[in-house]
């Protein structure tokens, strides 16, 4: 319809409001799949400094980093989200993506 502005303005404001998985599906199949990267990192980091400890804003960062190619990032972001799901239900899911992430880091290293 053309009204781009009235659709930024209402994403930025759904984003507000959002939290956890729905950022999460939103920046992986909305805006990596179009090649929106610097868009997906604003969002995403926006996130996690107004809600440090939701393990879903770690994971898609995470899921950012490796989209991207920088393995220690992902990482590093998926061992915060292991960190932040202890005794969650997600704690077994984050803990295998951040030990399988690690053994990958590691023998690139080795």
């Amino acid at each position: 319809m053309g009204k781009i502005k009235e659709g930024k303005r209402l994403i930025d404001e759904a984003l507000g409001e959002a939290s956890g998985f729905n950022v999460y599906y939103y920046v992986l199949n909305k805006l990596l799949v179009k090649g929106k990267k610097e868009e997906a990192l604003e969002v995403l980091t926006r996130q996690i400094e107004n809600d440090p400890e939701n393990r879903a804003n770690h994971l898609a960062l995470g899921e950012y980093y490796l989209k991207t190619g920088d393995q220690k990032k992902a990482t590093e972001s998926f061992k915060k989200a292991y960190e932040y799901s202890r005794g969650t239900q997600g704690e077994n899911y984050t803990r295998y993506v951040y030990l399988q992430n690690k053994l990958i880091l590691e023998r690139r290293v080795h």
